[in-house]
């Protein structure tokens, strides 16, 4: 049996450290994938700021990507296939992706094998429940969803894409600071900014930008 987290809630947790580690890059991608959902939706609208919090800050990501279903049109023609493929991904995750997170990880009794399986249970899944076996798999088809994202925000925003890109933010302004470009040690090897166009995972761009 694998060994569990030392943690002490109301119920045992049934995942590694491996299957934790998993739902942790889940739960960050799937928060990149909603931030790039905002922006595309943003711009498709040409949102400010305070249009952008009245309309997009609260809503739920199957609302958004309901949104983006009803008005990709308004994309450009060659972005429709990028904009449906997007649609298709995100939604094909999000059930799981609830069960993740908004279910009760434990162990699944199976009636035919007399054994017991980590999964998560969900009343909306409960026939076809999230496994803990296959938390590596959903990470591979969440980073591939983000990477879609991705390239349909870049290509709106006018930014080149890179994957795995940082995001760097903050009160600097748009380009990395000096001391930050002048100092390889705070960059990632191979992740230098100084020679290289701001892409549009560097920093948020605005809403509504064209």
């Amino acid at each position: 049996m694998s060994k569990f987290l030392v943690i002490d809630p109301a119920f045992a947790v049934p995942l590694s450290p491996e299957q934790l580690h998993d739902l942790g890059v889940i739960a960050v991608i799937w928060g990149q994938i909603d931030f790039m959902l905002d922006e595309i939706l943003a711009h498709v609208h040409a949102f400010d700021k305070a249009q952008r919090d009245a309309f997009l800050t609260d809503k739920l990501m199957g609302t958004k990507v309901e949104m983006l279903t009803k008005e990709y049109l308004r994309l450009p023609a060659e972005l429709h296939p990028l904009a449906t493929d997007l649609v298709k991904r995100i939604n094909n995750l999000k059930p799981r992706r609830n069960s993740a997170f908004h279910g009760v990880w434990g162990w699944r009794l199976e009636k035919r094998s007399q054994t017991r399986q980590p999964a998560a249970y969900h009343h909306k899944s409960r026939d076809n429940p999230l496994r803990a076996q296959n938390l590596r798999a959903m990470t591979q088809e969440m980073i591939d969803c983000s990477k879609v994202a991705g390239q349909l925000m870049s290509a709106l925003l006018g930014f080149e894409f890179r994957p795995a890109t940082q995001f760097l933010w903050g009160p600097g302004g748009n380009e990395p600071p000096p001391w930050l470009a002048a100092d390889p040690s705070k960059i990632q090897k191979g992740r230098q900014s100084s020679d290289r166009k701001r892409s549009a995972s560097d920093t948020p761009p605005k809403a509504g930008s064209r």
